[in-house]
């Protein structure tokens, strides 16, 4: 038998050193990806859950159909592009009461719209839904793009409002998704009205106005 040198005796005990410290450290590792793997599989369920959760509560399929069938429920007017409920027949409501105005491109106004035999120069207004209470943004009453006021022929006055998507503050969204009665107050610098229920028939058509913008959006 061949004779092993000192220095290869030594090169062979430090390599079977290095080759086991290498096994272990491999299944150390090992052992931590599949105990991470674990967690890793539990993130990406989380993920979805949470992509449920704000995925778009109103997303739906329409077919071409339904599509005509809704837009023939509005007026449009091809000066301002912009599409008119027909129950509101292009005229403010002798009520007060919510309306909503929906542009070709899917781009909305929701108008609060105050009717009484004395003005109160209303700057927002709060909708109540359930226990839930949403806020609008204060509009600016001088500017007549934001603040129209008239007078009906019987002397009562209209005080119309123009909130934009994002001034809505989400009430127009929350309209959308609303299940029972909705109720709102007009509130101005000195005096507010008390909460009212909407009329069932402007709340349909209300929410008929989001799903038209929802698939103006879409591209429909």
């Amino acid at each position: 038998m061949r004779k092993m040198s000192t220095r290869t005796f030594q090169w062979q005990t430090h390599y079977n050193l290095l080759l086991g410290i290498a096994i272990i450290l491999a299944v150390f590792v090992s052992m931590s990806v599949v105990s991470c793997g674990g967690g890793g599989a539990s993130t990406a369920e989380e993920e979805t859950a949470v992509e449920e959760e704000v995925a778009d509560p109103n997303a739906f399929s329409m077919t071409e159909d339904d599509i005509q069938a809704l837009k023939d429920k509005f007026f449009f007017d091809e000066a301002t592009g912009f599409y008119n409920h027909k129950h509101w027949n292009k005229s403010w409501p002798k009520r007060r009461t919510l309306t909503a105005e929906v542009q070709q491109n899917g781009y909305f106004f929701v108008c609060s719209n105050f009717y009484g035999n004395k003005g109160i120069k209303h700057k927002k207004v709060v909708v109540k839904i359930g226990e839930e209470k949403l806020e609008s943004e204060e509009i600016d009453i001088k500017n007549e793009n934001e603040h129209r006021t008239d007078k009906a022929d019987n002397n009562y006055v209209y005080e119309v409002n123009y909130y934009t998507k994002y001034r809505d503050k989400g009430i127009f969204d929350a309209i959308a998704k609303s299940t029972g009665n909705v109720q709102v107050s007009f509130v101005g610098d000195r005096s507010s009205t008390e909460f009212e229920d909407l009329p069932a028939s402007d709340l349909v058509a209300l929410k008929e106005c989001h799903r038209l913008s929802l698939v103006l959006r879409a591209g429909g």
